[in-house]
């Protein structure tokens, strides 16, 4: 067999071998005198393996049907080796050297590869010596799938969000920047949670012209395994651009929920008489009431805090407990079509 192998390297582009190994489909591969254009195709979540000769370049070829992260796994019997990655159109996306692992006797590398759907190509190449590779694959479970011919990377590629739900998506090697449109329905404030895995992503507000008007990054926790933070700005009434794109590193999987919220209300002054008072709240154009909160804890804790609704920034309060120090602090609501929405607290004021 190995002097078959031997003389028929270039009729034979490719012998293959299909075996089971750690769990994964493992095929022995020997493909020699190739280039990008007969590479040989693979799948991920296999394992592969082949061997190079003196000046010789192997080439596979996988297809992602969507987007996500494709881990990957080389370990070569070799003195030297390089693995490179190249996009559909043979644009090289990465390139590493594979180096000696002292603990497994060998060259090895193990990293990760986020990528759109679309055809991507591996480039092996090294002294001579026997190879193997793995490919395990994570989607991205993108809210609104991108592939190589359809990425979502310039403005006018944009998809349309709305509040109040979760998006997930990816930024990869071939893949540099996601943008959003979202509408905000009065002037008020955005409450943003988002989350990102694997780097750090910044999520960006831009005008309808592009420009960039506020913007938002967490710091990564490697103890959990990703960056989150919740993020608040104020914007008027209109459209506006979402921008995410990679702050450190290069490719991540990220979530994010844009909350839509009146803008916050504090308390103008208070006026009490023992038992009695009256809160004056700073009045905001069209909303349509306010929610009042008093208590006789700073902390507004469950049990010593009452709450009071009215249309009026102008709230009276009866049956106060006269040795008793209050605070108080109010939020807006607004109506709009036909759904409710409230502010956050504003600061609290001190009674005495």
């Amino acid at each position: 067999m190995k002097q078959f192998l031997k003389n028929n390297w270039v009729k034979a582009v490719c012998f293959c071998t299909v075996f089971l190994m750690n769990g994964l489909l493992a095929v022995s591969v020997s493909a020699q005198e190739q280039t990008v254009y007969d590479a040989v195709p693979v799948h991920v979540d296999h394992s592969y393996s082949g061997r190079l000769e003196d000046e010789c370049v192997d080439y596979y070829k996988f297809v992602l049907g969507e987007s996500g992260k494709v881990t990957y796994t080389v370990s070569m019997n070799t003195s030297n080796g390089h693995l490179q990655l190249l996009n559909h159109e043979y644009e090289r996306l990465d390139g590493k050297d594979i180096y000696h692992d002292s603990n497994r006797g060998c060259l090895y590398r193990k990293e990760e590869w986020y990528l759109l759907a679309g055809t991507y190509y591996m480039r092996i190449t090294g002294s001579e010596g026997a190879y193997s590779f793995a490919l395990q694959f994570d989607s991205a479970n993108e809210s609104f799938p991108e592939s190589q011919t359809h990425p979502n990377d310039i403005l006018s590629q944009a998809v349309s969000i709305k509040a109040e739900s979760k998006y997930t998506g990816q930024i990869g090697l071939d893949d540099g920047q996601d943008f959003y449109m979202f509408h905000m329905p009065f002037s008020g404030q955005i409450s943003m949670s988002h989350y990102s895995y694997g780097q750090i992503m910044e999520f960006s507000i831009l005008d309808l012209e592009g420009r960039r008007l506020n913007r938002f990054r967490a710091g990564y926790d490697s103890n959990k395994g990703y960056a989150h933070s919740v993020d608040t700005c104020s914007l008027e009434k209109g459209d506006y651009y979402l921008k995410v794109a990679p702050w450190a590193g290069s490719s991540a999987f990220y979530n994010f929920k844009i909350h839509v919220k009146p803008n916050p209300c504090q308390i103008a002054q208070t006026k009490r008489n023992q038992s009695k008072a009256v809160v004056e709240i700073e009045k905001q154009p069209g909303v349509t009431g306010y929610i009042l909160q008093y208590s006789t804890s700073s902390e507004f804790t469950k049990g010593l805090t009452k709450t009071k609704k009215s249309k009026s920034p102008n709230i009276k309060l009866t049956g106060l407990k006269k040795s008793k120090v209050y605070y108080v602090r109010a939020k807006t609501v607004k109506q709009w079509n036909g759904k409710i929405y409230y502010s956050e607290y504003g600061d609290s004021s001190t009674m005495y």
